[in-house]
Parts: C-alpha cells; structure tokens; sequence
C-alpha cells in the first residue's frame, strides 16, 4: 500500500482511474467502423456488450470480496480456487496483456501527434513514442500525491469532448438518419465484436486494492460502477455521433472533428482549428488512459515479484519516497519499449494484449466456481451468474481469435 503517509485512495477515485484506463481510445475510433456495420443501430451494439460481459464483471467483483484488501489481483484470485500455478500464469499473462494494450496506445497517441503537429514528421516516430514513454514513467514515478492530479486532469480533458458531442447531439440529432436498410445480422454481429474492446479493463480497481480506503466493500463497487459508467457513455456518445453525422460517419476519418464541423456555432468559432483541437482532445484522452495502465500495471508487477520465490528479482518491490513502485515503472518502461521498437502490424499487438488479458479473466473465473465448493456460504454472487462468467471468456476469446486470424491472413 502507500507509504511515507500516502492516503488510501477514495471510492470516487478508484473509479476514476478506472474510467480513464477503459476510456482509451476505443470510443473514438469504433465510430466509424459501428457505423459501417450496424448503422443507427450502432449504440445497441455496447448495450449488448455490456449485457454479455456483465456476469465476467460481477464474478470479478465478488471476488474482489472475497479476497478485500489482498495484494495479487489475479494472482491471489486464481491462486486460491485451482492453485499457485494458475495465479503465475494469471498475473504473468495479464502483466503482458498490458504491456502489449500500453504499446498499441502509444502507437495511437504518435498518429494523433503528428496530425497536430506535421512539422515534426521529420522527426523518427520511434522517438516521440519514446519521449512520450520516458513522460509518463516519470509521472507515475511521482507517486499518488501528483498522480491523483493527474487522473482527474485526464478525465476533464478526456470528458470535455465526450460530453460534448453526447449534449449537443441531443439538440442537433437528425432523426432523418434514422434509416434501417442494408443492415444485416451478421454485420450488426460484427460490430458487437469491435465494441466489446471498449468496454475491457474494467478489473482496474483489483489491481490496486490494498491502495483502496475501505477495499472490502469499495473494490467491488469501482469495478462494477466503473464498467456501467463507461458502457453507458460508450452508447450514449455512438447515438449521438451517428445522429448527427448519419451514414456520413461510416466514410468519415475524423469523426470527433466531422461531428463538430456539423455544429454551426463552432464551426464559425474555430473554423480550421478546429480539426486540430479535437485530435489534441482526443490524443490527450488516450495519454490519459496509458498514464493509468502503466500506474496499475506497476502495481501489478509488485504483486508478482511479492509471491515470487526467487529472491533475485525482490528489488522490483521496492518503494520510492513518494509511495511509487518506482523498479517495477521502469522495468515495465523496459517491456514497453521493447515492442515499441518491434516493426508489427498495431492489431495483432492488440489482439494479443487481450488473450493475455482474457487468460487472466478465463482462470479467476474458473477459481471463483472452485472457490464455491469450500466457501460457497460466503458467496453472495448466485452461481449460474459464475457459470455464465465463463460463457462470457468464451465470447470474448472466439471473436479475438477470430480477428487475429483475419489479422495474421491480410497483414502478414
């Protein structure tokens, strides 16, 4: 937990840091895409989201419960229900998810950067995304204190135009887009595909637990209310895109700036800055959610190398004067780098962050329906709730499975 005086972190807190890990970049770059598949429908694809991922968040939650203010995350929930073997796979495989999720954000952030700024494209783009690497280890070195600026920092400028473009579609939505031809059940499947990526990293809070005021009750409910936050965000802001822009949005390349060039008033307000201050919004979201994944993620490797049998590695524990795992940030900044330096196509590092992710989903899952046969009058969670947590992984890993193939086919 935090040291040298550090306060536990508050339920509101959680859930932001919470809110700005998921809130990356996947509302803002599914837009066009939902809309090319499902059309207006494109909003219910999250809803169905949302209704599919629902039982893995509540078995995730109740096991935040069981295990309160534990170090581990994963490890400790799959170490308890199958054994120590499957918390190392667990918290390894989630390590390296994130790592590879951190990685594809960074790739984000320099396209974004260099739409802002094209005078610096004579500048190698492998160092601005180290620049950018080396920023936000130093942030994170800073411990909470400043950290806990910078998360609320990043939700204003993240929330900025997310609840613009939610507002202002209300009162200038065109239900004269409201068109249902061309719309297929297959398509509007697919689209459920690509915005179930948005709705992950909703197990943020686990990782940071014994960080939390009240962890025992308080885990649970930044898990649970962060993911319902963001879902119905998510959904509201799609709505609202597609409700201004119509089938315009499947061909458009900037949608936040088309949806804002729509609007009269700042159009005539901004004019051509326009384009630039919204790709400066949305970089600066993005930047946000990859401060929040490293600051977790960190914590993620103490807890490792806490269990861990080999005394060689135990430095990476240590804590710096301002309450930050500050060996773990910068062997992490290590990883990181490296498969920023590796010439991959930006998906299939995707695709691979979330079988890593999901692995560790897939086996907390299964140890919450083992934990049941010994624990089962703690558990308040109905059990077919567990058993649906699974069919949920199922899900997730068919459609990942599926697009890595398809990845791996056209990009390689």
């Amino acid at each position: 937990m935090p040291s040298n005086g550090s306060k536990l972190f508050s339920l509101w807190f959680v859930i932001a840091i919470s809110i700005n890990v998921i809130l990356g970049a996947g509302i803002f770059v599914n837009s066009t895409p939902l809309a090319q598949l499902a059309g207006p429908l494109g909003f219910l694809s999250y809803i169905i989201v949302a209704l599919i991922v629902l039982p893995l968040v509540l078995s995730i939650a109740e096991l935040s419960k069981i295990h309160k203010a534990t170090e581990g995350g994963f490890y400790t929930y799959s170490k308890e229900g199958i054994g120590r073997w499957a918390g190392n796979i667990s918290a390894f495989a989630y390590f390296l998810g994130k790592i590879a999720s951190i990685s594809v954000l960074f790739r984000t952030i320099s396209t974004y950067f260099y739409n802002i700024f094209p005078s610096f494209e004579v500048f190698p783009i492998v160092y601005t995304r180290i620049i950018l690497l080396i920023l936000l280890v130093f942030l994170n070195l800073l411990g909470v204190k400043i950290g806990g600026k910078l998360q609320i920092g990043f939700i204003f400028l993240k929330f900025v135009p997310i609840t613009l473009v939610i507002l202002l579609g209300i009162f200038y939505f065109n239900f004269s887009h409201l068109t249902f031809q061309n719309i297929s059940f297959s398509s509007f499947a697919s689209s459920v595909s690509i915005a179930i990526y948005a709705l992950m990293g909703f197990e943020a809070a686990c990782l940071i637990g014994h960080t939390i005021d009240s962890a025992e009750k308080n885990i649970s409910k930044a898990v649970v209310f962060s993911f319902l936050i963001v879902a119905t965000v998510c959904m509201l802001f799609q709505n609202s895109i597609f409700g201004v822009l119509g089938t315009s949005l499947a061909q458009s390349q900037a949608p936040v700036a088309d949806f804002f060039a729509k609007i009269p008033f700042i159009e005539k307000t901004f004019g051509i800055v326009l384009p630039k201050l919204i790709s400066g919004f949305v970089m600066l979201s993005i930047l946000g959610a990859a401060y929040g994944m490293i600051f977790v993620n960190s914590w993620n490797i103490f807890s490792i190398v806490k269990e861990s049998k080999f005394k060689s590695i135990k430095k990476l524990t240590s804590i710096n004067k301002h309450g930050a795992p500050y060996l773990a940030l910068i062997f992490q900044g290590f990883l990181v780098l490296f498969f920023l330096t590796i010439n991959v196509n930006v998906l299939f590092i995707a695709r691979i962050a979330i079988l890593g992710i999901l692995t560790s989903y897939t086996f907390s899952a299964t140890s919450l329906l083992m934990i049941y046969k010994t624990r089962g009058k703690e558990i308040k969670l109905p059990k077919f709730v567990a058993v649906l947590s699974l069919f949920s992984c199922a899900y997730i890993g068919i459609n990942c499975i599926k697009d890595l193939i398809y990845t791996f086919k056209n990009f390689f």
